[in-house]
């Protein structure tokens, strides 16, 4: 057939028959090795989302202290919070004139004492002081919980459970 002798016909065919042969040595090559590397590979995947699953729960965690934080701190403050059309102020907000601040003289000067000297800042100091207690008693809470939940897993674990001074500040 157009020149090609019967020798040359069977040396084409037995090439391309190693051909085949090799890529199908090849192929099952290849899947010795992936059937060796997926129980890894889904071993690392388990071990991804085991970390990230635990850094979610940890923002997850400071992301509600933040909220619930926030709500005493409003309180004392008195940052409107516009909802509903509705105007809330807390308990020194500005819209409340506590007697302590001093009034408008008959010049139009705010903060002034009735003899005309200029009023203290006792209240500010005040304010400022309750606003660090309050932050004060969040993060006792915050700790003290946080302390609680490693305690009682620490047990479950069997490992040793530190001191609650030792544990509360995350020494141990």
């Amino acid at each position: 057939m157009w020149g090609m002798s019967r020798v040359s016909k069977h040396l084409k065919a037995g090439l391309t028959t190693d051909h085949i042969l090799l890529l199908q040595t090849s192929l099952y090559h290849y899947e010795y090795i992936l059937a060796h590397c997926q129980p890894t590979y889904l071993s690392h995947l388990k071990y991804s989302f085991h970390i990230t699953r635990r850094l979610i729960s940890k923002h997850i965690l400071i992301l509600s202290t933040v909220a619930v934080s926030i709500l005493p701190i409003q309180t004392v403050t008195g940052m409107s919070v516009h909802c509903l059309c509705t105007n809330r102020t807390g308990l020194f907000s500005m819209n409340v004139h506590l007697p302590q601040n001093g009034a408008t003289d008959e010049e139009g000067n705010e903060h002034r004492n009735p003899d005309g000297s200029i009023a203290g800042f006792s209240w500010f100091g005040i304010v400022i002081a309750i606003l660090f207690v309050v932050v004060c008693c969040m993060v006792t809470l915050v700790r003290t919980w946080k302390w609680r939940a490693r305690r009682r897993f620490d047990k479950e674990r069997g490992k040793e459970v530190p001191e609650f001074w030792d544990g509360y500040w995350g020494w141990k």
